[in-house]
């Protein structure tokens, strides 16, 4: 049992067990030369392996080079976005207590319309608002756009983008803009328009003098 194995076309040379070659039948020079063999073969998937294992760590550097980017890209995002809620909503928050504390009603919504008379001098807080009722107040109103459908008999406070008076609207009082970009007359401002950046008005109606020409036969 213990003998080595010894093929027929290699007689006389020593021979190597099963477990030593893998295979019946080799020799010792036979178990060199697949010994040879394997040995580039092994030397081979060796080095393949060590190239995958050194391009693991370079996969990996890239994915956590990139998640750091998006995480840095992110975390700027929101920090702009806080830094703008907390500018703005201090400053949306004084203008209304200002006047609250004044004794004006407080008015919120997203899109307020004014249908009913008001006698109370009032603040509204929307996106957009539309009086469309007579005022027998003063108003203060903030809003990214304000339109003036009636007669105000009182002073506005606008603090937004855009308000309008419409064609036979009528601000009786001042229109102080605090931070608004436009202000555009269509109808009438008995007081002043303060602090507006731009103030559009429909140009003046041009005077046409007609002469009636009466010719005889």
């Amino acid at each position: 049992m213990g003998e080595p194995i010894q093929d027929p076309r290699y007689a006389g040379e020593p021979g190597c067990r099963p477990e030593q070659c893998g295979r019946a039948g080799a020799t010792t020079d036979s178990c060199g030369s697949l010994g040879g063999i394997m040995g580039p073969a092994t030397s081979e998937v060796g080095g393949a392996e060590a190239a995958a294992g050194s391009s693991h760590p370079r996969s990996v550097a890239l994915f956590v080079g990139a998640g750091a980017l998006i995480s840095v890209g992110s975390i700027a995002v929101l920090g702009a976005m806080v830094a703008l809620g907390w500018k703005g909503e201090p400053h949306r928050g004084k203008f209304a207590e200002r006047f609250e504390s004044r004794g004006y009603d407080l008015i919120q919504g997203q899109f307020i319309d004014v249908t009913v008379p008001v006698s109370r001098s009032a603040v509204y807080v929307a996106e957009v608002v539309r009086v469309k009722a007579d005022v027998h107040a003063n108003l203060a109103i903030l809003a990214r756009l304000t339109e003036i459908e009636s007669t105000v008999n009182g002073d506005i406070d606008f603090l937004g983008h855009t308000l309008i008076v419409h064609k036979g609207g009528v601000v009786k009082g001042d229109v102080r803009a605090r931070g608004g970009q436009l202000v555009e007359v269509n109808g009438a401002v008995g007081g002043q328009v303060l602090g507006a950046i731009g103030i559009r008005k429909p140009p003046a109606p041009s005077i046409r003098t007609v002469r009636n020409l009466t010719t005889g036969p």
